[in-house]
């Protein structure tokens, strides 16, 4: 049984959800780090603030002159409208989302919390939520019972049934196994936690007297940066944030090649660096084939193809999945259109362990 859930034949307002993936979510005005953790969900979230902010005063006047759209056009306006239309009573505080699924409109109401929103919004991007790709035949349905017989792959196959009570809310009486989270939403999950985490620890401090503003002066004091260490193995570590940096050979050797020249190189001089970035691939990948390591840094140093700037997006890649942008643009490779590329960290952050220090 999942709660709070309920399906709606028909509601006019929302009608353009209808065979869409879209999810619209109607309630207070999120602030940006909740859409965001809304939006790393990887479902198409619609957000009514966005619609509205869209509508600027010039076009409004122009299309509806001397017509007073401010109330109607307004957040609270918008939401009021749409409430009245759902069956189930949700209260304005609440935190809900809207989506079209089996010729049904499904509302989901989190009450007044995000991390729910986030939890179920997790299930319908990973589909736990949806049966799709599968044959759904419904067998039997009437004004207060559905029930679907799903066809697909026998090992992941039961039967689900759906009773609709008067109120609308669905009851899995044989409820689907839960699926494995992926890494984003997994990772997204666990930001939520530790914000509401370290939301209710800030609120303990407050209460005890603590001064805020020693509070805002860590929120506004920048992260440090990390030493970065370049070890005999030539593994790339992060050795204060205890992460080590994963990458293939040719990108490590282009990153490598970068952070051996602070003064910065253009990507159309990388013919007269040929032989020591050969030199730093021989180090890093000793298990190819000499004709194909000599081909990737032909490719790789030839102005007219592409693979330096693969190997450096790979290389932003790589840093990414650490830390955030703000902090992994010291470690890629960066640079204007034309201009030197290099890597900003400073070099004293640099420790190296290898033969390839200069």
């Amino acid at each position: 049984m999942l709660p709070n859930l309920y399906i709606q034949n028909e509601i006019k307002s929302l009608a353009f959800l209808r065979n869409t993936d879209y999810v619209i979510y109607i309630g207070p005005e999120l602030t940006s780090a909740d859409k965001s953790l809304l939006t790393a969900t990887g479902v198409p979230v619609m957000f009514v603030q966005d619609i509205i902010e869209k509508l600027s005063k010039e076009v409004l006047e122009y299309n509806f002159p001397g017509v007073a759209l401010h109330d109607i056009l307004s957040l609270d306006g918008v939401n009021a409208r749409i409430r009245s239309e759902l069956d189930c009573s949700t209260d304005s505080s609440h935190y809900v989302v809207v989506h079209f699924e089996y010729g049904k409109f499904v509302i989901y109401d989190a009450l007044t919390s995000v991390n729910k929103l986030v939890w179920y919004l997790g299930r319908l991007g990973n589909g736990t939520a949806k049966v799709e790709k599968m044959e759904a035949e419904v067998f039997k349905a009437s004004a207060s019972d559905v029930r679907f017989c799903i066809k697909g792959n026998e090992e992941n196959l039961r039967k689900v049934r759906r009773s609709v009570d008067k109120s609308c809310k669905i009851h899995l009486k044989e409820p689907l196994a839960e699926m494995p989270a992926s890494a984003d939403q997994m990772f997204t999950s666990e930001m939520a936690n530790a914000a509401a985490e370290l939301e209710s620890r800030i609120k303990g401090l407050l209460l005890q007297g603590f001064p805020a503003e020693i509070i805002r002066s860590w929120i506004d004091k920048p992260v440090k940066l990390s030493r970065l260490r370049i070890t005999r193995q030539f593994r790339i570590l992060l050795v204060d944030y205890d992460e080590e940096v994963i990458m293939r050979p040719l990108p490590k050797a282009v990153f490598l090649f970068f952070l051996r020249h602070p003064e910065g190189i253009m990507f159309s001089h990388l013919q007269d660096y040929r032989d020591e970035l050969m030199m730093i691939y021989g180090h890093v990948c000793t298990n190819d084939d000499p004709k194909k390591m000599e081909a990737s840094i032909a490719a790789l140093v030839n102005p007219f193809n592409n693979s330096i700037c693969e190997k450096c997006a790979a290389v932003k890649k790589a840093f990414m999945q650490i830390v955030t942008d703000s902090i992994a643009r010291n470690y890629y490779i960066t640079g204007e259109q034309g201009k030197k590329k290099g890597i900003l960290l400073d070099r004293s952050l640099v420790e190296w362990e290898c033969e390839l220090y200069m």
